[in-house]
Formats: C-alpha cells, structure tokens, sequence
C-alpha cells in the first residue's frame, strides 16, 4: 500500500539514507550528512521539510522542500528551495516525481510563497512551472590570469584563517557583514555556520590588523561565496587561494549589484559569462519583480515609463519614475498578457526574446529588464 507523508522526526534517518543511496547509484559515492549539513547533520530536526512516498512503510520517493526569505529591495520575499528530488531506482515510471512534486508546489501556493528556486534539468521541471532565471556573472580565472594580473605583494597586514566551528568571535564577525549586504538571504546566526559549509566547502575569514573585513568559502575548485568591505582585497585573495590551494584553475559566480566586484574580477579573468541563476517559479509577480527593480535601480539608472500586465490571474501595472519603482495590482486595457511560464523568461530571464516584440510600443523594458534574480549557492538545497 503507498501512503503520501510528510516526514517526522522518526524518518530522520530513513531520510538521509535514502538520499544518500539514491544519489549514489546515479552521481557516485554522497553523504548528504557532509554534502548538506544545515539540512542532514541532525536529519531528524528537518524531516518535516520533506514530502514522502512510502510503500509497505519504505521510502520509495522524497522531495525536500526548505524555506528560505531573502531581503531586497527594502522587502522580505519569502520562498522554498527544492532539493533531494529522489526516486528509488526500482520504483521508476509509477509517476512518484510527478505526484510529489505537484504536491509540493501546491502547499507553495497554498502557503503564499513569493517564489521557488531548484536546481536540475530544464525540462524535467518545466512541467512543475520551473525556468531558469536569474542573472549571475561567473567567472573562469587560471594560473596565467594570476600570474599577469596578481603582481603585488600580498599586504602585510592581510592575513587569511580557516575557520572552525569553534571560533565564534570570528563567526559573529562574519555574520555582521553578511548582514550588511544589500541583498542576502535570511540566516539565523545559529545556522550560519552550517550554511557556509554546503556542498563541503572550507570556509576562510579575511583579517586586516586583526579586524574582519571579510570571508570567503571554497568548494573543489569554486569560489562559492565572497563578502568583502573592500573590492581591492580581491587581487590579493585570489593570489593566496591560487597559492595555497595548488589550483590550475577557479570560478566563481557574482551577483549583479556587486559592481565593484564585477569590475575586479572581469579585469582578471580569462572569460566570463552571463547566466541563469537558478530554475525559478515565481507565484508573486507584483511583489518580487518591484522588489528586484528597486535593488537594480540601486546601482543603474531606470528609464522612466509605465506597462501593465496580466500574468495568469495576477493584473499589475509598473511604473518608474525619477528611478523610484511603483508596481500596483489593478486590471488595464491594453495590458501584457504572458503566462506564468513565459512570465518568469520575460522579467527574469537574460534572453529578450519574449521582450522583443514590445520594445517599440515599451523601450523602457531592455533597461528595467532581466531583473537581476541571485541566490547564493550555499543557500541552496
């Protein structure tokens, strides 16, 4: 008999042995319990987040689905990242993935999410109202790069640790600047540490005469998350990671508000490109594309116009004017009719191809558009 559930405490464990068989068999050896600790070091304190199949009291399907809100743009959205998406190996084509998945995004809407995010194959989760959106500069950085562009001495009152669960002066230090970011998830401090170390990444925090400007976290071969009070540091702590890790090569991914330190690294790399940030569903239009349009008038100025829009059952007009951003619910004649897939490519995607055919009537919206959509991957599930 299957049976659809939620997990609880006592699955805790069932949970993380079934992610880490599953994955196993498809990508080689995982322990989620290292792989995701904020989610698998205690697996049974986020049991609830996950949605089961189970069959004769076994798990045979599980999606984990975790809250995340991000401040932007002066509001807090509220949204879920999906992860863990699983299905054991001898219980495919009985439409597990599909039964739970459209569960899952049910409960999203239901519960007034603003948003989605999950990582994986386009079109495996088009069918759940997914697309990648977003915007993020990443960027490939090799030996030459640093060797050409990384001359100075490394400053002699710089210094670079690793940090420990137990150095929690540094930590705290840490969390303040994470904080202090114009765009950021919501972490609790208690957490902080553990979301640092998603995907086994090693964690280093930047002291200038002992005072922490900054840190950084490196995973294999990637710069998976930096934070810095001053972009200048970026030349010297690419040099020591090149330095001390041994590397041939790096990349990293930059959100689009951190202008100074797209600038930086642009000036060192080898090549960079423009690219999704994530499959993203949106269920708040209105909310999250004026939120995103207020970060984005931050660091650009904003062509003055007005456009409305119906996307679904949601009608909204949005308006710019002296780079101030009014987005309103109201139904108008004329309005831009998209549905939410196309909707999520035409304010978030980097293609302008659903924008095109308006830009005459609208030249404002190459300017006001993508909206520059950006998770970190330690947030990530």
């Amino acid at each position: 008999m299957e049976l659809f559930c939620k997990g609880t405490p006592i699955d805790g464990e069932d949970i993380l042995d079934f992610g880490n068989y599953v994955f196993s068999q498809a990508h080689g050896p995982i322990d989620f319990h290292t792989l995701l600790p904020k989610l698998y070091k205690d697996p049974a304190k986020t049991a609830s987040e996950h949605y089961l199949i189970k069959s004769e009291g076994k798990i045979k399907a599980m999606v984990c689905v975790d809250p995340i809100s991000i401040e932007v743009g002066g509001e807090t959205l509220s949204g879920c990242g999906v992860g863990t998406v699983s299905v054991h190996p001898y219980a495919r084509g009985k439409n597990y993935m599909k039964g739970i998945m459209d569960k899952a995004v049910k409960d999203m809407q239901r519960q007034k999410y603003d948003f989605s995010i999950l990582g994986g194959q386009r079109q495996r989760y088009q069918y759940f109202g997914y697309d990648p959106a977003g915007v993020q500069y990443t960027f490939s950085i090799n030996t030459s790069n640093i060797r050409h562009c990384c001359k100075e001495a490394f400053p002699e009152n710089v210094s670079i640790i690793a940090v420990n669960e137990a150095d929690q002066e540094l930590i705290d230090a840490m969390y303040a600047l994470h904080t202090a970011k114009k765009a950021k998830a919501v972490r609790r401090k208690s957490d902080f540490y553990e979301i640092l170390q998603s995907w086994r990444a090693e964690i280093f925090a930047v002291l200038r005469a002992k005072e922490v400007v900054g840190y950084f976290t490196l995973s294999n071969c990637r710069l998976q998350e930096i934070v810095l009070s001053d972009s200048s540091l970026v030349k010297p702590i690419l040099q020591w990671i090149f330095t001390e890790k041994k590397l041939d090569s790096l990349s990293c991914s930059l959100p689009e508000q951190e202008t100074e330190f797209l600038k930086e690294f642009a000036s060192i790399c080898e090549s960079y490109q423009v690219e999704a940030n994530n499959n993203l569903q949106i269920f708040h239009f209105t909310k999250v594309v004026k939120a995103f349009l207020t970060l984005k008038a931050g660091y650009t100025a904003l062509m003055d116009g007005a456009c409305a829009f119906r996307v679904g059952e949601e009608s909204f007009t949005i308006t710019v004017k002296d780079n101030k951003i009014r987005a309103e619910r109201e139904e108008s004649e004329g309005a831009i009719e998209l549905t939410p897939m196309e909707a999520i490519s035409f304010f978030a995607g980097n293609g302008s191809f659903l924008r095109l055919p308006y830009q005459k009537k609208y030249p404002f919206l190459s300017n006001w558009f993508p909206i520059p959509f950006f998770i970190e991957k330690s947030d990530e599930c």
